[in-house]
């Protein structure tokens, strides 16, 4: 453990191998910072944080109970988390600054934030299972939204989804909050089964933010024409009709991707 101050806490330390823990209460602490791994917080200890308004967990650490610990923070402003099980959910009155990260396969994603300004959000999921997203943040207005595939996400023909992201005026070149950019990054898959899935059309769905007005397409093409590909995005009604300007950058050639067929 590092520096321990009144208001502020800062726990580091990376254990060799798993513990298990009790959370006390820091009634006193307006923020904490825990750069811990291999640590599982089990239980919470009576308590309130009353004062909390600043809470950053790290992604070798995690809470069982998340839920419990937020509706004992009433003045929780800002929180950053690295989610530990497959599912995202987080309820709070108060939380205007969200940073939610998974590495893990996430099935389900459950956000209500009235107070919500800033969301950033980034999960693994796999193509084959269907990711239920509920995001309820009407005063939401900076937005950050990754998806990356776990498994083969075919579009159609040899075209795969690898990555699919929603970034805000901050990530382009503009300042405004209100712009919008969606970005696919799609590479070409010489080994594997051809088809045509909907994939992109269940992506858009899950969007909370539909006014975006760039697409950028990070292509890995692999020396193939993707004219047509580019064709049948725009072809997509919600595209089309959003879509001001079109960015398109081919990326280095990338050495052969095999996905196991699912």
């Amino acid at each position: 453990m590092a520096r321990i101050s009144v208001q502020k806490l800062v726990f580091t330390h990376h254990f060799g191998s798993r513990i298990e823990a009790n959370l006390p209460c820091f009634q006193r602490a307006m923020s904490i910072e825990m750069d811990l791994k291999n640590v599982c917080f089990t239980a919470l200890l009576d308590g309130e944080f009353s004062a909390l308004e600043r809470l950053s967990i790290s992604e070798g650490c995690s809470i069982v109970d998340l839920s419990t610990l937020l509706s004992r923070c009433p003045c929780l402003r800002v929180l950053k988390v690295a989610m530990a099980t497959g599912d995202v959910t987080v309820h709070s009155a108060s939380v205007q600054d969200l940073h939610v990260h998974s590495n893990t396969e996430c099935h389900n994603i459950d956000i209500v934030t009235p107070m919500l300004k800033k969301l950033e959000l980034e999960v693994s999921a796999g193509s084959g299972r269907e990711l239920s997203v509920s995001i309820s943040a009407p005063m939401v207005e900076k937005v950050s939204w990754k998806r990356r595939y776990t498994t083969s996400a075919v579009m159609f023909g040899f075209w795969r989804l690898k990555c699919a992201s929603l970034e805000s005026g901050q990530e382009l070149d503009t300042c405004d909050p209100r712009v919008h950019a969606l970005c696919l990054h799609i590479s070409c898959i010489v080994s594997g089964r051809l088809g045509s899935r909907p994939i992109l059309a269940k992506e858009m769905e899950k969007l909370l933010i539909t006014n975006f007005s760039v697409l950028d397409l990070r292509l890995c093409t692999c020396g193939h024409i993707f004219g047509a590909l580019v064709l049948r995005i725009l072809g997509m009604e919600r595209i089309r009709a959003a879509t001001e300007k079109l960015k398109i950058v081919i990326l280095p050639s990338c050495p052969p991707v095999i996905f196991p067929h699912v």
